[in-house]
């Protein structure tokens, strides 16, 4: 039977260790090897793995100096003896298939990663059931595009062969998605399946601030829009280093290295606002920080990058553009709160597309679909897609005005 190594780094998780590991060591696939990398924990983590180590020959504890997470994965990527890896964060579980149906799949697809869906309150794997050839342009940049399915380590079995270039340990925020670009140079199929088989821990609110992730301390910070040390910025401080990964994938032809890159400084605009409101982030500061990305020449150049795809954005004078971005901010946020609360089976992101759409792109030609935005606004037209038509409603029933008045009665202030 096919050894899997599951590395879990772990810091500070006496809450979650016990549902975690647990769920590990009962997956369906026995034949494992559990590497669990303590980060220097300042409760009872280190000896909760003690104790599973006791009693569970294929559990293994390293104690690591306080270093981050990405020098415990490399830790247990550098010990690792399976040919396949699974990573899997500490205050999260998965369920019982998990590793047998994803090792299946991989075989059966003849593919070097499988990705699968996972349970989020407001991010869904889209990448939906499929399995592509990433050596060509089309399959490549669906796969990039797709923001969670390449970024996150969690949601896929890898083989062990494919993972030739370790986490970066000097970044701090989206580590894992420079680690998911420097390793897609040695990867030629990815197979996805819809399944949700990872479950990601979502903090409550009443979590203490010390416990608190990174993007939840962004949210509570009172001046976020104005430090920039926030969800878009922080990625767009990436752009040199994915480029250089991009630069060693032999998929892409000189040319192309910009257009893969700068995908991200778009999407992760969509995916600040989409992810911060799930936080209960002010409003009018995500607005102001919107404001902010949308004048930054990075994000205009990732739009304008799409305009080879048949769209385009409008021309806007500063102050109408500044007004629309509170337009679009403020009806994203109602947007993503109402699916969130009715339990709609909409994904956020494509609905905020949807709406990005509506009041900044136009055509420049024939939308091309096999460029996301080309394909979003064959869908606006055509009203497709589930996202498409809600996002109309939306629109169809917006006062702008309403909308408005409350961002322009705080700027006064």
């Amino acid at each position: 039977m096919d050894l899997i190594s599951v590395i879990v780094p772990v810091y500070n998780a006496h809450k979650t260790l016990h549902r975690c590991l647990g769920s590990i060591l009962n997956q369906t696939h026995k034949n494992i090897e559990v590497i669990t990398v303590d980060d220097a924990s300042q409760d009872e983590s280190l000896s909760i793995l003690q104790g599973y180590a006791k009693k569970d020959s294929r559990v293994r504890v390293i104690a690591n100096e306080h270093a981050g997470v990405s020098k415990a994965r490399n830790t247990g990527l550098a010990v690792a003896k399976g040919d396949y890896v699974q990573f899997v964060d500490s205050d999260d579980d998965i369920e019982p298939n998990m590793l047998e149906t994803m090792l299946r799949h991989l075989k059966k697809e003849r593919a070097d990663v499988c990705v699968c869906n996972y349970s989020h309150p407001c991010i869904k794997n889209y990448l939906g059931n499929c399995t592509l050839n990433v050596t060509r342009h089309a399959d490549l940049l669906h796969y990039v595009q797709t923001t969670f399915a390449l970024v996150v380590p969690w949601n896929k079995l890898y083989k062990r062969s494919v993972l030739t270039e370790p986490f970066d340990e000097t970044v701090h925020f989206c580590e894992d998605d420079i680690f998911g670009f420097a390793n897609l140079k040695n990867v030629k199929r990815i197979t996805s399946i819809d399944k949700k088989l990872y479950n990601y821990f979502v903090a409550p609110p009443e979590t203490k601030e010390e416990e608190l992730s990174c993007i939840n301390k962004m949210a509570r910070d009172k001046n976020f829009y104005q430090n920039h040390n926030t969800y878009w910025y922080k990625r767009r401080d990436l752009l040199e280093k994915s480029i250089r990964y991009l630069e060693q994938n032999p998929a892409l032809s000189e040319g192309r290295v910009e257009e893969y890159a700068y995908v991200r400084i778009f999407d992760f605009m969509i995916w600040e606002l989409v992810i911060l409101t799930s936080t209960g982030v002010n409003a009018y500061g995500m607005a102001r920080e919107m404001q902010n990305i949308f004048n930054e020449p990075d994000f205009i150049k990732s739009v304008r990058l799409r305009e080879k795809y048949g769209v385009k954005m409008k021309d806007m004078t500063a102050e109408e553009k500044n007004d629309t971005v509170v337009l679009f901010t403020n009806l994203c946020m109602n947007a993503c709160r109402e699916i969130a609360q009715s339990e709609k089976p909409l994904r956020p992101y494509f609905v905020c597309l949807q709406l990005f759409l509506h009041y900044f792109m136009e055509e420049c030609g024939a939308p091309n679909p096999i460029d996301q935005m080309g394909e979003a606004f064959l869908d606006k037209t055509l009203c497709l897609s589930e996202e498409a038509r809600y996002a109309q409603e939306l629109l169809g029933k917006t006062d702008s005005i309403a909308l408005l008045s409350p961002f322009l009665q705080m700027q006064t202030v």
